[in-house]
């Protein structure tokens, strides 16, 4: 008998679907999008679970100048955003979002910004500028 076989002797299927709740490691690329969705989103969500990272708090910073009000708290992994309700009202008549080298925030945000009334401007590093945008920005 084969270790394979020996293993699917050991298992037994349910008898029903089991109840259960998984906890799973935080994600900057679920986290970032979930930020974006809940700063355009209407009203108050909570996000449990969110990963801080770099590009995490380039995007909190993003919809925070995009006018969602934000509150975090690292320590629980969660975050508070009271969302703008679809548009987007920038803090400033000309705004200027500094993604650093979060391709993830400038991806998800160039869209956003495209909808805007007034200029937003979303630069960065470097890196992050020789980094290819052009099917992005030819779409919006």
């Amino acid at each position: 008998m084969s270790a394979l076989d020996e293993l699917i002797e050991t298992i037994t299927p349910l008898a029903v679907p089991p109840e259960a709740s998984v906890s799973l490691p935080g994600s900057k690329s679920i986290t970032n999008r979930a930020l974006l969705c809940a700063a355009m989103a209407s009203g108050t969500t909570r996000i449990e679970g969110a990963l801080f990272a770099d590009d995490t708090e380039v995007m909190l910073q993003a919809i925070v100048e995009l006018g969602a009000d934000v509150f975090t708290d690292q320590a629980a992994g969660q975050v508070v955003v009271t969302g703008t309700g679809g548009g987007i009202r920038p803090k400033a008549h000309e705004t200027v979002i500094n993604a650093r080298m979060s391709g993830t925030t400038s991806r998800f945000l160039i869209p956003v910004a495209a909808t805007a009334t007034i200029p937003i401007t979303i630069d960065g590093h470097p890196q992050l500028r020789s980094r290819p945008f052009g099917d992005i920005v030819d779409a919006v």
